[in-house]
């Protein structure tokens, strides 16, 4: 199941992962970034 997230980044943060990371590469950066937190989907 997708789950849409809406977050807020500073300027700063934006500019610096935009300079760092491949066209596209935000989003599956904060993709990775938040299945690591949260970890694999379970399923009851």
């Amino acid at each position: 199941m997708s789950v849409r997230l809406n977050i807020t980044i500073d300027e700063d943060v934006y500019e610096r992962l935009k300079n760092e990371l491949p066209p596209k590469g935000i989003s599956r950066f904060i993709n990775d970034a938040v299945v690591r937190v949260q970890g694999p989907p379970t399923y009851n």
